[in-house]
């Protein structure tokens, strides 16, 4: 069963987005207008928006509450101050329309609250960089609200530098408030609702989503849809996705990290550094506890093995089993004792003896600063379980 909207579980569901629409929502509620610092490849930036309209419209009780959104970037002329715009845009009449004097005595924020121009209304204006978003920003500093039945507003600025607020004006960021956990949480009830139960699976499937696609759960979200992890790399899914026409703009500002752009750039190394971030994250452990499980299993074969043969490790004598490194164990499997036709250590399944040397073999490929291929990846995380019984 499938959840009905990962959009809107991200943004109600999981912490960090949950708690940036809370906070929002309680700075409009206590009549502070919000400045709400935002990337530019946002995840579904149309649906938060809605959540958090119907959200405000629930709490505050008011039936005639309009959210008004204004795109900075078609609605707004750039030589036109906030004030001057809210005024002809939202005016009643042509006499409050004309009646205001920019040398009179009540400033801009006041003759537009004494006049009600913008009675039961938020305004969200969306799109804001630079001189545009800076201005918003000091007209709302000053606008005291005393309600929303004064006027309030929220503020979607992006690159804007440094904010200051006032008792008026409060910031909230994205990026501040979206932790690496999140991401991972929110991709593993998309893997359990959709996938199944395999755990493991399911575990490095979320980390390396989470790794490359930082962020953006949204990406993350329809990499996990559209990429077979067991059979293809990342870079597949993401292929598809970077040429889907619904994302051509995303990654598309200048020096972007994000993954699209980097899939279009063909930045192999950043993408492979992603990679192998949840790699170390995730396989290391696997090799690591099967190593252990195989000592275990085999430790009276290790411990005859190392009492008698003078077998060292980093330069060190070798004494306890469990400090028996996987090279250590292929070395004394491969090589007769002094003086004898046998091994300095046997064991009998061929199995066991070919999966000690793809373990090393994976480990060694981490530990290098490289990468599994879907090959191996598989073929360690299927087979684990056998092998830690």
């Amino acid at each position: 069963m499938s959840y009905r909207n990962w959009s809107e579980f991200w943004w109600e569901n999981i912490t960090g987005p949950n708690y940036i629409l809370t906070n929002i929502t309680e700075c409009l509620l206590n009549n502070v207008n919000v400045v709400f610092i935002v990337p530019s490849d946002l995840p579904w930036r149309y649906d938060m928006r809605r959540i958090l309209e119907d959200r405000v419209k629930e709490r505050s009780d008011l039936y005639e509450l309009l959210v008004e959104f204004i795109d900075a970037e078609d609605e707004y002329p750039a030589d036109e101050k906030a004030g001057t715009f809210l005024l002809k845009k939202y005016a009643q009449n042509m006499e409050v329309l004309n009646g205001f004097r920019d040398r009179g005595q009540k400033s801009i924020q006041e003759y537009l609250k004494k006049n009600e121009v913008l009675r039961n209304r938020i305004i969200w204006v969306k799109g804001l960089t630079g001189t545009a978003a800076k201005d918003w920003m000091e007209f709302c500093k000053n606008y005291s609200s005393e309600g929303i039945n004064t006027g309030l507003f929220v503020l979607e600025v992006h690159n804007v530098g440094n904010i200051v607020e006032s008792s008026n004006l409060k910031s909230i960021s994205y990026e501040g408030n979206i932790s690496a956990n999140d991401i991972q949480v929110f991709n593993e009830f998309i893997l359990n609702e959709e996938h199944g139960s395999d755990e493991l699976w399911n575990n490095y499937i979320a980390t390396v989503t989470a790794c490359l696609c930082d962020q953006d759960a949204e990406i993350s979200e329809l990499l996990i849809r559209t990429n077979i992890f067991k059979s293809e790399p990342p870079e597949c899914g993401l292929q598809r996705i970077a040429g889907m026409q619904k994302y051509q703009r995303r990654g598309g500002d200048e020096h972007s990290s994000h993954i699209l752009a980097l899939v279009r750039n063909n930045d192999e190394n950043e993408i492979n550094r992603r990679i192998w971030i949840a790699q170390v994250k995730i396989l290391f452990p696997i090799i690591e506890m099967e190593r252990n499980a195989i000592i275990k299993k085999y430790k009276t074969n290790i411990e005859y093995a190392l009492q008698y043969n003078d077998i060292g490790q980093y330069n060190e004598k070798l004494v306890y089993p469990e400090d028996v490194e996987l090279g250590t164990l292929i070395y004394m499997m491969h090589n007769n004792a002094p003086n004898s036709e046998y091994r300095m250590l046997y064991i009998p399944e061929q199995e066991v003896r070919d999966r000690i040397s793809f373990l090393r073999e994976c480990r060694n490929t981490i530990a290098h600063a490289k990468i599994c291929n879907p090959q191996q990846v598989k073929e360690l995380v299927t087979s684990h379980n056998s092998f830690v019984k």
